[in-house]
């Protein structure tokens, strides 16, 4: 049988209902490294049988997504490998364009976007564009040092990793019991992972400006068509 564990842990960030312990803390539920294929179905059962358990989610809570980041590197599947930087400057700088577009898509909670998964520093893009093509690790994980954990976007396991373990983790989301809600989270993360295996080079363009008068709907479609999420099970 799959003898991997899910680790229940205390989150002093998570808002809870005071307890007979006197305590407010919520709990975060870190899951073992699943496989889409193979766990998806299993994701969706471990959510409801937390919400058939009584759990709850409020607008503290969030939703994180570690996704294998090996496609960041010059050595994917090794051991020795070495951070690709142009590959990680074009996902930072697909991201950066694209947050005022995502953010809204996805309703991620007001105090979460202002606390723990903020959009990308625009002090942290603005350093990676200077150094150019001649990025080199050490400059990129220099722009990033003090952006880890309040922001959508998390670089930390990627500059900083154990090896052979790297990962990009999106941070965007909010706590969900929805299953359904919790795969398309999953599944927007592993695109938007991936999109770095097509993205060109030093492509820093203007940040996509929000306007909810337009078709912001639309947009959102064709930022998922750029993603190759192309479906009826991808309207949500």
């Amino acid at each position: 049988g799959d003898t991997r564990k899910w680790n229940q842990e205390g989150d002093s960030t998570v808002g809870a209902p005071t307890g007979p312990g006197g305590t407010n803390e919520g709990l975060e539920l870190v899951s073992p490294v699943l496989s889409w294929r193979k766990d998806a179905d299993k994701v969706a059962r471990i959510v409801n049988a937390l919400r058939a358990a009584g759990g709850t989610t409020d607008s503290s809570c969030g939703g994180h997504v570690h996704v294998d980041a090996t496609q960041l590197t010059t050595d994917p599947g090794g051991r020795n490998f070495r951070v690709d930087v142009q590959r990680v400057a074009c996902l930072v700088a697909f991201l950066h364009r694209n947050e005022p577009l995502l953010i809204p898509a996805i309703a991620e909670h007001a105090n979460r976007v202002n606390g723990f998964a903020k959009p990308i520093p625009q002090a942290a893009v603005d350093c990676m564009k200077r150094g150019g093509a001649t990025l080199d690790t050490r400059g990129a994980a220099e722009c990033w040092a003090t952006y880890q954990h309040s922001y959508g976007l998390n670089l930390q396991h990627v500059f900083w990793p154990t090896p052979p373990k790297i990962t990009v983790e999106f941070r965007y989301y909010n706590g969900t019991l929805d299953p359904d809600q919790e795969l398309a989270n999953v599944q927007l993360s592993l695109a938007m992972a991936l999109y770095v295996t097509h993205c060109k080079v030093g492509r820093w363009t203007e940040k996509y400006t929000y306007d909810p008068r337009a078709n912001p709907a639309y947009d959102f479609r064709v930022f998922l068509l750029s993603l190759g999420l192309i479906g009826d099970e991808f309207a949500r």
